[in-house]
């Protein structure tokens, strides 16, 4: 699949889809990193999550900040605990061609607030954000004519 495929700004009825809305899959750690070694990326990197991978390469979940809360006093078991045996978003993931509404409404259901994007083969494209969304429900429809319907978030 080509790139032109995979960031097609709309899906083929039109629609906005996910690869209009996500930010890149970055910063990703392998899943068997330690948490000491992952706090000190996720905040070197001022991020709000961190994208796990196996050792495949393939995308295994997300870890949000808020899902380290319990590890940041960083005891004698954050020196030996890898990231994987923490709670953490573990899919299933959405696809860069999926209408940004659909995504929406499933990380809606799932109350997340980080979504990461795969490939057919299961790799990290992307991130799909609350915040991404709503800064693509602000931009101007590219379409003429075009009805959007932006749905609310939290109702």
């Amino acid at each position: 699949m080509t790139i032109d495929k995979l960031h097609s700004p709309r899906d083929r009825w039109g629609s906005v889809t996910v690869a209009d809305a996500m930010g890149p899959a970055d910063p990703q750690i392998a899943d068997d990193t330690i948490v000491d070694a992952a706090l000190d990326i996720l905040d070197v990197a001022d991020a709000d999550f961190l994208v796990l991978h196996g050792h495949d390469g393939l995308c295994v979940g997300l870890v949000t900040r808020a899902q380290f809360g319990p590890y940041r006093a960083r005891s004698w078991y954050t020196e030996r605990t890898a990231v994987s045996a923490i709670v953490h978003e573990r899919g299933p993931f959405t696809r860069p061609g999926v209408s940004l509404s659909s995504a929406i409404d499933v990380m809606r259901a799932r109350d997340l607030r980080a979504c990461p994007v795969v490939d057919d083969g299961g790799y990290a494209l992307g991130v799909l954000t609350v915040a991404a969304h709503a800064h693509s429900s602000s931009q101007p429809s590219r379409s003429p004519g075009a009805v959007r319907r932006v749905p609310p978030f939290g109702g």
